[in-house]
């Protein structure tokens, strides 16, 4: 179940799958894909199942699939690092570029992980702005007008019945959206880190959390 909000004078849904969804100008937007993070970390003797990006991959097509966007925004870190695409089965390859192609136009934010990546189709920007938004990777605290970023991998704790659970969050406040991340094994920043409240305080941040599909509006923390 999706959640509806305003935001800098924009219909934006919020997905439970941790989409961004613009639907007057069918701008879908995700951030923090992190492909090839499973393989990056077998370099370095950690194995974690190495199924990260076609199940990614997968969940993008299903909802590219579902809304049909014209435009598709990544607010990067979209690759883990600057040889993931290289890594990736040849498969899993033409099935990117095949979702790419599917929409009018897809923009790649470059992140801190990633740059322009060579033979992955689509257009790169540092930022970008559109709906009188500015979509970038990093959130900077002195932009003045309406941006949408990521970076952070925001979580917030709740405690329901004796039981804390932790889940990836939307992080909102008039000016600011700090998306969840996307990937599948994407860790986080709680909420309350000094970081993330030196850029939305406490008194002006709305948290909505995401689980098994659905956004839940956490009002108390």
């Amino acid at each position: 179940m999706n959640r509806e909000i305003k935001f800098g004078g924009t219909d934006i849904e919020l997905d439970g799958e941790g989409f961004l969804w613009l639907p007057h100008k069918k701008i879908l937007v995700v951030s923090d894909i992190h492909f090839e993070k499973s393989t990056f970390f077998s370099k370095f003797g950690t194995f974690l199942p190495p199924y990260d990006t076609l199940n990614d991959l997968q969940r993008l097509y299903d909802k590219i699939n579902f809304y049909r966007p014209d435009k598709f925004i990544a607010l990067g870190d979209s690759f883990h690092d600057l040889k993931a695409f290289e890594r990736m089965k040849s498969e899993e390859k033409s099935l990117l570029n095949n979702i790419i192609n599917s929409v009018g136009e897809w923009v790649w934010i470059t992140g801190n992980h990633d740059e322009v990546i060579e033979g992955v189709n689509g257009k790169y920007h540092d930022e970008y702005f559109a709906e009188n938004i500015n979509f970038t990777h990093i959130a900077q605290p002195e932009y003045e007008g309406f941006e949408i970023s990521g970076h952070y991998h925001p979580k917030v704790k709740v405690n329901i019945s004796g039981h804390t659970i932790s889940a990836p969050c939307f992080l909102i406040s008039g000016k600011k959206i700090i998306m969840p991340s996307f990937g599948s094994f994407t860790g986080g920043l709680f909420i309350n880190h000094a970081e993330l409240l030196q850029l939305i305080p406490e008194e002006e941040r709305n948290i909505f959390a995401i689980k098994q599909g659905r956004v839940f509006p956490i009002s108390r923390i």
